[in-house]
C-alpha cells in the first residue's frame, strides 16, 4: 500500500496521526452550528427563507466521483444546507417546543455518535450503554408511577423500549395491545375479522399516528370510532360508554382506547383514572399518548395533573419534544413490565442474552445510544431544574393567553393546560357573516389565518403552527361542528420570555391587519 495509502487513510478516517487535525475540523463544525443556533450565522435568526424550487436547484447534483477537502465540504454545508434551514433554537420559533438547545443534550448527542454503541445486543456491542438505557427507562417509569425493578434480571422486568419518535412508539403500543386481545397474531397471522375490531379516538384531536398504526398493523384505518370531545378537548366519557355499548350491539370488539396527556393541538390532559374504570371493566386496553404531557412528571408542582397515567396500560413519551434535545428520542412504557414479551423474538443475529434490547424492539434492528443525551441532561440539570423550566413554559403560555384576551379580534380556543395557546383572528366586521354561515367568508377567514402564519414565518422571524380544529367551546358562537383554521403558539424554549412574546403580539397584530387588507379590501 505504501505512504500514499497511509496519507489517504489519514485524510478520511480518525487516527492517532491526524487527531489534532480532526479536532480542528470538529471545532470549526461546532462553532458554525452554535452560530446557527444563536442566530449569528445569517442575517435572519429564524430562517433565510427560500422557496422549494430554489433550494432543490442548489442541492440536486450528480454523485461526486472525487474527493474534496473537508473544509470545502463544511463550507458547502453552510451555503447550501444551513442557509435556508429553520433554526428551531431561535426564541421566535414558538410553534413547537422542540428547541434542541440544551447544552448537555447537544454534547450527549455528539458523544453518542462518537461512542458508536449499538443497543441491539448487550454484552459485546453495548456493554455499558445497555444499562444506561435500563436506568433511563427505570427513571421514567418511577416518575410516572409505574412499578420499577431496580435490578432487573431480564428484559421482561424492564417494561419499556426506545423508538425514534412518537409515531413508532404509539404503533408499538397498539401492537402489544393487539397481541394482548388476540393471542399469537404475530406468529400465526391475523386471526380475526378486522372490520369487527375497533379502536377509539377523540373527535377532532386524535393524533394521526394511532389511526395510521391501525393500517400498518393490518386492522384498517377505517376501523376507528371517534367519540365526542368535551369543550376542554378531553374525551367525553358518556360518549365513550355509549360507543362501547353500541359496538357490542353491532358485534364489534373494541380492543383499545387512545387518550392524551397533552394532545398535539391543545395539550389537554384526559382523566385517565376515570377512563381506566370504563376500560378495565370492559377488558379494553387504555393507551396514553403522553409524548408531551409526560414532561410534567419532572415538576412536583405540575405532576398531579398527570397522576392518572399510572392507570394506563401503556404510555408513550418523547424526550426530544420536551427536554430541549436534538432528535431522535422516544419511549413506550408498559404498565406490565412483561408487556413486550408477546412481541419478542430471537434470531441468531441477536444474542439471546438477558439484556439484548433487539429481542423486544419491534420494527427496529440496530439503534444508537440515543438515551445518552437524556442521561446527560438529567445528570447536568437535575430533577429540580428540569421541573423549574417545565413550569416556566406553562407560566409563559398563560402570560400569552392572558395578553391575547386583551387584543381586539383575537379569539382563544383553549385554556392553558401545559404550554399550548390556540387562537384565531376574526375581524369584528366579519363576525356577523360567520354567524350567518356565509361559506365564502368562512373559507376566506380560514385562509386569512393561514396567510398570517406564512407571513410571520417568511419575513417576520416567527414560526407558529396552524391546523384545523372544531370550536369545541363555541367561542365564536357558530356552534362546535365547523372546523376552523386556528393558529397555535407552544412554548418550549427557555429563551422565549415575556419580552419576546410582547414583541410577537405587536408584530402579530400588524401582520393580521395587513393580510386582512390584502384578502378582503384589495379585491382587484
Amino acid at each position: 500500500m505504501g505512504k500514499n495509502h497511509e496519507d489517504e487513510i489519514n485524510q478520511f478516517f480518525i487516527t492517532n496521526e491526524n487527531k489534532e487535525e480532526f479536532l480542528g475540523f470538529v471545532k470549526d463544525a461546532v462553532e458554525m452550528s452554535v452560530d446557527f443556533k444563536t442566530g449569528d450565522l445569517f442575517k435572519n435568526e429564524l430562517i433565510n427563507f427560500k422557496d422549494q424550487k430554489e433550494i432543490s436547484e442548489k442541492i440536486y447534483e450528480k454523485i461526486p466521483q472525487n474527493s474534496i477537502s473537508f473544509p470545502k465540504v463544511l463550507d458547502e454545508y453552510k451555503n447550501k444546507i444551513l442557509d435556508g434551514s429553520t433554526n428551531w433554537s431561535w426564541k421566535g420559533f414558538i410553534g413547537f417546543p422542540d428547541s434542541g438547545n440544551s447544552i448537555a443534550a447537544n454534547i450527549g448527542h455528539f458523544m453518542q455518535g462518537l461512542s458508536q454503541q449499538n443497543l441491539c445486543n448487550s454484552k459485546h456491542i453495548s456493554p455499558t450503554a445497555t444499562f444506561v438505557e435500563i436506568q433511563i427507562i427505570n427513571w421514567l417509569r418511577e416518575l410516572l408511577g409505574y412499578k420499577v425493578h431496580k435490578k432487573p434480571k431480564s428484559l421482561f422486568e424492564i417494561g419499556g423500549v426506545y423508538a425514534p419518535g412518537g409515531v413508532l412508539s404509539n404503533t408499538i403500543a397498539l401492537l402489544v395491545a393487539r397481541e394482548k386481545k388476540f393471542k399469537n397474531c404475530i406468529k400465526k397471522g391475523i386471526n380475526f375479522d378486522p372490520s369487527k375490531i375497533k379502536m377509539i379516538l377523540p373527535t377532532g384531536i386524535g393524533h394521526y399516528s394511532s389511526r395510521a398504526a391501525m393500517g400498518w398493523l393490518g386492522m384498517g384505518t377505517d376501523n376507528v370510532i371517534f367519540v365526542k370531545t368535551n369543550p376542554d378537548f378531553s374525551i367525553n366519557q358518556d360518549s365513550l360508554k355509549k360507543e362501547i355499548k353500541d359496538a357490542k350491539a353491532r358485534g364489534e370488539t373494541i380492543f383499545c382506547v387512545t387518550a392524551y396527556a397533552g394532545d398535539s393541538r391543545s395539550m389537554m390532559i384526559d382523566d385517565f383514572k376515570g377512563l381506566s374504570k370504563i376500560t378495565k371493566k370492559e377488558g379494553i386496553w387504555l393507551h396514553a399518548d403522553a409524548c408531551h404531557g409526560s414532561s410534567l412528571a419532572f415538576s412536583e408542582k405540575l405532576k398531579p395533573a398527570i397522576e392518572g397515567l399510572k392507570y394506563a396500560d401503556s404510555v408513550t413519551l418523547d424526550p426530544h419534544k420536551v427536554f430541549w434535545s436534538p432528535y431522535n428520542l422516544s419511549y413506550v412504557l408498559f404498565k406490565d413490565p412483561a408487556g413486550l414479551k408477546s412481541v419478542s423474538g430471537v434470531s441468531d443475529l441477536i444474542t439471546n442474552e438477558s439484556f439484548s434490547f433487539g429481542q423486544t424492539s419491534p420494527f427496529i434492528g440496530s439503534w444508537g445510544f440515543h438515551s445518552l443525551k437524556l442521561w446527560f441532561t438529567i445528570k447536568h440539570m437535575g430533577l429540580k431544574n428540569i421541573g423549574k423550566y417545565i413550569e416556566l413554559r406553562k407560566e409563559r403560555a398563560e402570560y400569552l393567553h392572558k395578553k391575547l384576551g386583551t387584543k381586539k379580534s383575537f379569539y382563544r380556543f383553549n385554556n392553558v393546560t401545559i404550554n399550548s395557546v390556540i387562537f384565531m383572528y376574526v375581524p369584528d366586521n366579519l363576525k356577523q357573516e360567520l354567524l350567518e354561515g356565509n361559506k365564502e367568508v368562512i373559507d376566506k377567514v380560514n385562509l386569512l389565518n393561514k396567510n398570517i402564519r406564512e407571513k410571520l414565518f417568511e419575513s417576520e422571524n416567527y414560526f407558529i403552527h396552524t391546523f384545523k380544529v372544531p370550536d369545541f367551546a363555541n367561542v365564536l358562537g357558530c356552534g362546535n361542528e365547523k372546523e376552523w383554521q386556528t393558529l397555535r403558539v407552544m412554548i418550549g424554549n427557555p429563551l422565549t420570555d415575556e419580552k419576546v412574546l410582547d414583541s410577537f403580539l405587536g408584530i402579530l397584530e400588524i401582520v393580521a391587519q395587513e393580510e386582512y387588507k390584502k384578502l378582503f379590501e384589495n379585491k382587484k
